[in-house]
């Protein structure tokens, strides 16, 4: 849901023409050889994670957490080079990296029942009231973060950050009647779903 409004995304959608359209217009940026481009990004991130557990060094940590942490802020960065924090205030902030996982689970239930959707999730009035007891909600602090950085972005765009922002905002900018403002968000919020959880995983089946 982006500004009050249910929006079909990749993840979402059953209908095969609308699913092609939303895939083709950001297919390319998930060819190995421009994903590959975002490795100097991944290098920003990476000493931090190095630091924080070398302060740790000799104490039992919860390794899982940090991957989730490292995860969250590594996809900051790749999505518009903004970091969240979570390493650095070593914590899950406001909960929402364990909201995110409730969100995981809410999809399997939806996904076989999506007749539901609407009466939940899907409902603008329950995610409010929802929003104003709570800032879990991890698609708000994407959202928030990521229009912070789309007007950093804009005041000094150029084409050499190589993030996830730039690759959409130039897309825009070449083809305005494909890539609206709401579908930008649209798109760096299916980025994050589909790759905090899963590189956290990784990590953690890497490691473990």
């Amino acid at each position: 849901m982006i500004d009050g409004k249910s929006v079909e995304s990749m993840f979402t959608t059953r209908d095969p023409v609308l699913h092609k359209a939303l895939k083709s217009a950001v297919a390319s940026k998930y060819s190995l050889s421009l994903m590959l481009q975002l490795e100097p990004l991944l290098d920003k991130c990476m000493p931090l994670f190095v630091a924080e557990m070398d302060k740790r060094a000799g104490t039992a940590i919860d390794f899982g957490s940090w991957c989730s942490w490292y995860s969250f802020d590594l996809t900051g960065l790749l999505s518009f080079q903004e970091l969240f924090g979570f390493m650095e205030q070593a914590k899950d902030i406001n909960g929402v990296i364990e909201s995110s996982w409730s969100f995981m689970s809410y999809g399997t239930l939806v996904g076989r029942y999506p007749y539901l959707h609407k009466y939940l999730l899907g409902n603008s009035c329950l995610v409010r009231f929802l929003d104003g007891i709570s800032n879990a909600n991890p698609m708000r602090l994407i959202t928030e973060t990521a229009r912070v950085a789309i007007d950093k972005y804009d005041e000094k765009s150029t084409d050499l950050r190589g993030d996830f922002l730039e690759y959409l905002r130039q897309k825009q900018l070449k083809s305005p009647h494909i890539m609206t403002d709401r579908d930008l968000i649209n798109n760096i919020l299916i980025f994050f779903v589909g790759a905090v959880n899963t590189n956290s995983a990784s990590l953690r089946a890497c490691f473990y």
